[in-house]
C-alpha cells in the first residue's frame, strides 16, 4: 500500500508544483521598461572595446617569391582607453596547410581611436598565378592572445567575441588594392 501511495502521490506532487510555478509566472509584475538584454544591448561599463576594422591588401606584381602588404585598421568601440596590445594577422591559401601568422602592437587607443597596423608577407608566385588569382582565408585578431593572457591583454566590455575578423576571397580580375571591411563595426 505504501508503495501505490508513493507512486500516485509523487506524481501528483510533480503535477502540483508546475501548476504553482505556471501560477507565480503569470502572476509575477511585468519587466521594466527598455531595452532587453542581449548581444546588442550596449555596455554600460567603462570597459575599452577592440575591433578590427579593416584589412587591406596592397596591389602586388607577381614574381617568384611575391611580397604582399597588408594593413589591419584596429578601432577602440570602447568607453575607456585601451592599453598597448598584439594584433595577429594570418591567411594560408591551402585547406590543410597552417596559417602564416605575424603579429604587431598598437598604441594606447582612447575610445573611438583607431590605429593602422603593417604586415608583410611573402609568398610563393605558384599560389597567385592560379586561374582563380590568389585565394585565400585571412583572419585578423584584435588583442590577440599572448603568453599567459589567454584573452589577451585589455579587459574588454562584452568579452572578446568581437575582436576576430575573418573572410575567404580571391584577387582574380580585380585590380588592387583590396579592401575587405568588418560588417559588423559601426
Amino acid at each position: 500500500m505504501k508503495r501505490k501511495l508513493l507512486a500516485i502521490s509523487l506524481p501528483l506532487f510533480v503535477c502540483l508544483a508546475c501548476v504553482w510555478l505556471v501560477s507565480e509566472a503569470l502572476t509575477a509584475p511585468p519587466p521594466p521598461p527598455g531595452p532587453t538584454p542581449g548581444l546588442n544591448t550596449p555596455v554600460p561599463l567603462n570597459f575599452a572595446d577592440l575591433v578590427v576594422q579593416s584589412v587591406t591588401l596592397a596591389p602586388f606584381s607577381v614574381k617568384e617569391f611575391t611580397s604582399m602588404d597588408l594593413t589591419v585598421r584596429v578601432k577602440n568601440i570602447g568607453k575607456a582607453n585601451a592599453a598597448s596590445c598584439t594584433v595577429g594577422l594570418g591567411y594560408t591559401d591551402n585547406v590543410g596547410t597552417p596559417f602564416a601568422l605575424q603579429t604587431a602592437q598598437t598604441p594606447t587607443l582612447i575610445p573611438n581611436a583607431s590605429t593602422t597596423l603593417s604586415y608583410h608577407f611573402t609568398i610563393q608566385a605558384s599560389a597567385i598565378e592560379k586561374p582563380g588569382g590568389w585565394q585565400a582565408m585571412m583572419i585578423a585578431a584584435a588583442d590577440a592572445p599572448v603568453a599567459g593572457k589567454p584573452s589577451g591583454k585589455v579587459t574588454e566590455a562584452g568579452g572578446e567575441y568581437n575582436n576576430v575578423f575573418g573572410f575567404t576571397f580571391s584577387t582574380a580580375g580585380k585590380p588592387g588594392p583590396w579592401t575587405w571591411n568588418n560588417p559588423a563595426v559601426p
